[in-house]
């Protein structure tokens, strides 16, 4: 073969491989993402349920929430508190659930990782 060829041949195999790695790199950031974002929301459950056991109000609880979320748009969480503050008594067990609906930087990673991400905690009131 002559040099034109080899030099072909070497930039075909150049973006196969390229393709792949940015496939496989863009992979790795959207399973970091989705890791960080599941501890960030167990972070947000457990003080936010620390603050309702304490005696904060609903709207306290989810002014923290909307205040310390800072990986993605508030409005695509889904937030839970039971029992509400009315009703909320010493002794009761207070049950934070936040949602999330992810949205990932490559197509088809859904499949593999949930793009919901749901974290819970739980505490008794004082």
């Amino acid at each position: 073969m002559n040099k034109i060829g080899n030099k072909g041949q070497a930039l075909v195999e150049f973006t196969i491989s390229f393709v792949v790695l940015v496939v496989f790199l863009v992979g790795i950031i959207d399973v970091g993402r989705s890791l960080y974002t599941q501890m960030n929301m167990n972070l947000l459950a457990q003080e936010s349920a620390r603050l309702g056991s304490l005696g904060e109000s609903d709207s306290e609880i989810l002014s923290y929430i909307e205040d310390n979320f800072q990986l993605g748009e508030y409005d695509q969480m889904t937030i839970t508190i039971t029992p509400d503050d009315s009703s909320r008594q010493s002794g009761d067990l207070l049950n934070i659930e936040i949602g999330y609906e992810m949205t990932f930087l490559m197509p088809g990673v859904g499949i593999v990782l949930p793009e919901s991400i749901m974290t819970e905690a739980i505490i008794r009131v004082e």
